[in-house]
């Protein structure tokens, strides 16, 4: 076996260089576009008095850039599993009547007027969204999966509340 010449060193070196640049730019692409956080407040910790179907779901920025929540997807299931049967589902999104990426501001000097305007979350902001649970919600039996989906992004953010086991 013959040793390594000057330019073989080099060789090596370079491709050594190309693939940790490629591999951070890898990291970086991955890391980049909108990252949000979805809590899933369970019905009988959400703060809502008086209710065992109210849970609160809390979506939140927590990447470098803004992002529009374009759809939000909750679905009410018997395990955590993906073999797990749906009990109920509720789809928001631009054909609905709360819109996810929509926010409405108060028109000022007319009462009961509002406007619509883009719901952009920069950093550390966060869209909390009280919804009431689907009829034959079990709360101690099922579990609820909140999936929001960012507008332009092909990456879906989920989060979960487990049943919870209720002292009678």
């Amino acid at each position: 076996m013959r040793q390594l010449g000057l330019q073989d060193w080099v060789a090596l070196y370079a491709a050594l260089l190309s693939t940790v640049l490629a591999l951070v730019g890898l990291y970086r692409w991955l890391r980049s576009g909108p990252r949000l956080s979805v809590t899933v407040f369970h019905p009988l910790h959400s703060g809502y008095r008086n209710s065992e179907k109210i849970f609160l779901s809390v979506i939140s920025n927590i990447g470098s850039s803004s992002a529009v929540v374009e759809r939000v997807h909750i679905e009410f299931l018997t395990s955590k599993r993906f073999w797990a049967q749906k009990v109920g589902e509720a789809v928001f999104d631009d054909s609905t009547r709360w819109k996810p990426a929509v926010k409405l501001i108060p028109v000022e000097g007319r009462p009961s007027s509002s406007r619509e305007e883009l719901n952009v979350l920069k950093p550390n902001d966060e869209i909390r969204a009280p919804a009431d649970a689907i009829k034959g919600y079990d709360p101690k039996k099922h579990w609820i999966k909140v999936t929001a989906i960012p507008r332009r992004c092909g990456k879906k953010f989920v989060g979960w509340a487990a049943p919870i086991e209720v002292n009678d």
